[in-house]
């Protein structure tokens, strides 16, 4: 007896003919399986009648097994089917990662929404916000990535958040989105670079990465040019990578960009980066390559740049570029006494004092710019901006190399102009520093040697300068005094008596700081058998007796009274680090 037809499950898909050979070798492996399962159903089902029930499900269910394993066995052999497998699960996986980002997307923006309360930004924190979406930047959903890279970047900002930033290697997981094509998303990784640039750790991390040549491409790019050279900025500000900007175009587009700039005002994010990048001498070397120094000086001049007379001032220290600035001394002196921006004359001032040439006729330009006169007035005390004040004083210092100039200096009175502006300014140690320096110049020559120490009171003020904290102010002290010590034997007493007392001095106060220390210690190990005094060595008794005569303390004290009267008294002492000079060429050795 059949059984009804209803029962027997009916196959979803027929094929076009009736050759079930070639539909197998185009039916999908789970169509075949399918297939083969209904057929062995129907099969069992057929033979219900002559048979046991229970023998039959048995056979039944061995045969559907038998011809299920023949169906795997086919489907591992064939690779066609297995590529098909392989295919269908990729694609059902991207539909599933698909669902899975738009989730992480909505949640991700709902936290960002939620983290703009400080309180519920730093419970995400502790709920480890940063770790999810460092660990989410795996994706490839673009729109996902610029929601994760704005979290990043809000988040960033707050030091913690940027240490376990750094933890979780983050600097590694982004030059892979720097070279994508989506303009917003890689203006959102720029941003997030730039806060995380603040650290030195992380700079140097991001070059061992190589930020550096990724940056640099995109310093002629319209749209990330802003953000890049800010990042490049801070890279610059550590002396190791100034080197490596050498092997990038970095240096020769931001020159260009400051030549070819249209507007009156340099970009001042790229100015400071080049001024950065002078201090290195290859870099600098190459600012200046063929007609560049010329542009340079002919903006600079025009628009009167402080900035980038700046970068031309930084390029000068350098000693084997310096030649190339000798066509440009004259308009340098030139603008000192026609040009009203202050900022401008500083650096211009710099820039000459930079240039030490043996070749160079200091004298003449001195004369033929009428700059005496204006130096002289410049060095009047708080007359002008301190800046103004110390460059002129490095200008000098720099002519007084030159003889004439030197013999100039002391013929004009400007030793006298530093003497007084010494005075006014002795807590300056920058200014203190460079006027000696001038003294130190002048001194070496022996046409004004004998004038610095006959006609002023220069060496008087470096005695009192020989004892400064500054290590430096007292080398170059100790330099000019030996020097004033070989030219006069008078003065080289002077100078020897000082250096004894001041020696004697230090060393009575190390004796009595150790004669106190030994005094405490001795006291606290006494202190507890003060109660066993006999009664005739009581303190009572001790601070009764007259141990001394009074006739011999009052004679004692008139005469440390007097001793004391014959000593100049400076109220400056105990106000200033360095007081006016106590010493007169008037006064002798007895004397002092």
């Amino acid at each position: 007896m059949e059984p009804p037809r209803r029962r027997i499950p009916e196959l979803k898909q027929r094929p076009k003919s009736g050759n079930w050979s070639s539909f197998h070798g185009t039916m999908s492996s789970s169509l075949m399986r399918n297939q083969m399962l209904n057929n062995s159903y129907h099969e069992a089902l057929s033979s219900g009648t002559h048979t046991n029930s229970s023998t039959s499900a048995l056979e039944t269910n061995s045969l559907i097994e038998t011809k299920a394993q023949s169906i795997d066995s086919l489907d591992q052999n064939d690779p066609k089917i297995k590529k098909e497998e392989i295919d269908r699960l990729n694609k059902q996986l991207k539909v599933f990662a698909k669902k899975q980002e738009q989730l992480l997307r909505v949640a991700f923006y709902l936290l960002l929404n939620m983290a703009e309360n400080v309180k519920l930004e730093e419970k995400m924190r502790r709920k480890h916000i940063v770790r999810m979406l460092v660990k989410a930047l795996d994706r490839q959903n673009i729109d996902l990535l610029i929601l994760i890279s704005t979290f990043l970047k809000k988040l960033s900002i707050v030091g913690e958040n940027k240490d376990e930033m750094c933890d979780l290697n983050i600097i590694a997981k982004l030059p892979r989105l720097f070279q994508n094509s989506h303009t917003d998303l890689v203006q959102v990784i720029l941003k997030l670079v730039f806060n995380l640039s603040f650290d030195a750790t992380l700079r140097i991390k991001m070059v061992a990465a190589g930020y550096l040549p990724l940056l640099v491409m995109f310093i002629n790019d319209e749209n990330h040019h802003a953000i890049a050279v800010k990042i490049l900025y801070h890279m610059s500000l550590d002396d190791k990578v100034k080197s490596m900007f050498i092997h990038t175009e970095c240096v020769q587009m931001a020159t260009d960009a400051i030549i070819l700039n249209l507007n009156v005002k340099v970009d001042l994010d790229l100015i400071a980066l080049c001024i950065n990048l002078s201090l290195n001498r290859r870099n600098a070397q190459i600012m200046i390559e063929g007609q560049r120094l010329h542009s340079l000086m002919d903006r600079a001049f025009k628009y009167q740049d402080a900035l980038l007379m700046k970068l031309l001032r930084n390029i000068s220290q350098h000693e084997s570029l310096q030649l190339q600035y000798i066509e440009y001394v004259g308009d340098l002196a030139r603008v000192l006494t026609i040009c009203e921006e202050e900022s401008f004359i500083v650096e211009c001032l710099g820039l000459l004092g930079n240039l030490t040439l043996t070749d160079l006729d200091y004298s003449q330009i001195l004369q033929n710019f009428q700059l005496i006169s204006w130096i002289r007035k410049v060095l009047i005390p708080c007359a002008r901006l301190d800046d103004i004040v110390l460059d002129t004083i490095v200008y000098l210092g720099t002519c007084a190399c030159d003889e004439l100039c030197a013999l100039l200096f002391c013929r004009a009175k400007v030793v006298i102009s530093l003497i007084e502006l010494l005075k006014a300014k002795q807590e300056d140690d920058e200014i203190v520093l460079q006027i000696i320096f001038v003294f130190q110049q002048i001194l070496r020559h022996e046409s004004t040697r004998e004038y610095m120490i006959k006609e002023t009171e220069s060496p008087a003020y470096l005695i009192d300068l020989m004892h400064d904290k500054n290590e430096e102010i007292r080398k170059v002290c100790d330099y000019c005094l030996d020097i004033i010590a070989i030219s006069d034997t008078e003065w080289a007493k002077r100078i020897k008596l000082e250096k004894f007392r001041n020696h004697n001095s230090q060393w009575l106060c190390m004796v009595e700081s150790q004669q106190e220390r030994d005094n405490e210690q001795d006291y606290t190990e006494n202190n507890d058998n003060d109660n066993d005094l006999n009664t005739f060595m009581r303190s009572e008794y001790l601070q009764n007796c007259d141990l001394y005569n009074s006739s011999n303390i009052n004679d004692y004290d008139i005469d440390s009274n007097s001793n004391n009267s014959n000593h100049l008294e400076c109220p400056l002492n105990s106000i200033f680090s360095r007081p006016v000079s106590t010493f007169r060429l008037s006064q002798d050795v007895e004397d002092i």
